[in-house]
């Protein structure tokens, strides 16, 4: 029996690290820079720059439609592809990117009330095209398996972000400096971006690239899949707006963030092992076992996770918190057991989007989103934070099965021989 190379895993555990290092890194200056702005601006400049970013991040995702996600698997299969995928994703960036720039500059006035909102959101929304042509390259970079250059323009630009905004700040240019700052960061990294991408990357193989129809048709299961994870994960959170206090609601919020801490390695080794199942598409032996490696480790993992929150979850709790949050306890060591389910889940889609599954991961979604909304009404009347707790746990599970369900079907009908793997 095939096994992974040495030097595939040796590759995966240092992309691993790297994009690890990566989220790290960003995530401590991104937190820097909501304390730099909350301690400049005040509690009103930091609210206002928080209505702005829940406008902007979520338009930055539409802009992308899927196409990144596209890009890292078709590249990671033939390099041959990169520099005609490149272009017809970028010409896709500037039509729906653009648009979208447009789209706020006109619809601002109706998109908030607060006059300062409304010049921020002009400010701002360039931010929605630049970062999508950026990620075209960090998805080409994860396709070829190339970490670092994420990892050093990430840094430089939350660096740069953090410096503006400290002189904004500094200079008593207000909300609309700190967010010009913001822009003109990201422009430099894009430019640096593109640099980088002539001096040191750009090939010379000219491969096939789908027609402009059909290359945004490919992507948009992936979008779809994007605003499907986007409500798997929110639906919580406004069941628990509508029939709890605000008080229960924070303390969802507060367990649920030491989750999503203990997920960041994981997530860090699914950003490395998507374009590596990609590449393995036609081999199919030595992806099987890939995926029993990676599903034992996130096994051990979880199970780690999982006992560490519930023994120390009042710790936790009570140091980053303080003693208000203690009735968040029994909420985090519910969620705690989740852990487990929504690695492996995570993962199984991450296998199926390799293996040009995607439209079966979002059937799967799309029928356990009902159950969500049904069960989480009734847990949540009921129990409050616990009923949410465990209705995110059964529906973890759920996916979970679902998809376990899927691969076997998949492994059954498509793994007969070694000879290749059909696909939808």
């Amino acid at each position: 029996m095939d096994s992974p190379a040495p030097s595939m895993l040796s590759r995966l555990s240092r992309n691993t690290l790297i994009l690890l290092f990566s989220n790290g890194i960003t995530t401590g200056l991104a937190f820097l820079l909501t304390i730099l702005i909350g301690r400049g601006l005040g509690d009103a400049g930091l609210g206002r720059y928080a209505a702005i970013m829940a406008w902007i991040l979520p338009l930055t995702i539409l802009a992308d439609f899927g196409i990144s996600t596209l890009i890292t698997r078709d590249v990671a299969e033939d390099r041959s592809r990169t520099e005609n995928y490149i272009r017809q994703a970028v010409r896709w960036r500037w039509l729906l990117g653009g648009g979208l720039v447009l789209g706020i500059w006109i619809s601002a006035p109706w998109m908030a009330s607060d006059p300062k909102i409304v010049v921020g959101l002009r400010i701002a929304s360039f931010l929605v095209l630049i970062d999508a042509i950026f990620g075209v390259y960090t998805a080409v970079w994860r396709a070829w398996e190339i970490m670092w250059p994420i990892l050093v323009l990430n840094t430089g630009l939350l660096s740069l972000q953090v410096g503006g905004a400290a002189l904004a700040v500094w200079q008593d240019w207000g909300l609309n400096g700190v967010l010009a700052a913001v822009v003109l960061a990201d422009l430099v990294q894009l430019g640096a971006t593109w640099l980088l991408w002539r001096w040191r990357f750009r090939p010379h193989l000219q491969g096939g690239t789908p027609a402009p129809a059909r290359f945004l048709k490919l992507a948009f299961p992936f979008a779809f899949g994007g605003l499907l994870a986007t409500l798997y994960a929110r639906m919580i959170f406004l069941i628990l707006e509508t029939h709890t206090s605000a008080e229960v609601v924070g303390w969802f919020a507060a367990a649920s963030r030491f989750i999503e801490a203990a997920k960041m390695p994981a997530l860090a080794l699914f950003g490395a092992i998507f374009p590596m199942m990609s590449a393995l598409l036609f081999e199919p032996a030595q992806l099987r076992n890939l995926l029993k490696k990676v599903t034992a480790g996130l096994v051990l993992y979880g199970l780690i996770g999982a006992i560490v929150l519930n023994l120390l979850s009042g710790f936790l709790l009570g140091f980053a918190f303080g003693s208000a949050f203690e009735n968040a306890v029994p909420m985090l060591m519910l969620l705690g057991w989740s852990l487990i389910p929504s690695l492996l889940r995570q993962n199984l889609a991450v296998f199926h989007y390799a293996l040009h599954r995607e439209q079966q991961v979002n059937r799967i979604v799309l029928a356990v989103l009902p159950v969500q909304l049904i069960a989480g009404t009734l847990l949540i009347e009921k129990w409050g934070g616990r009923g949410a707790a465990w209705t995110l746990l059964c529906t973890e599970n759920l996916l979970m099965v679902f998809l376990w369900l899927s691969y076997r079907t998949m492994r059954d009908e498509n793994w007969h021989s070694d000879t290749g793997i059909l696909r939808e």
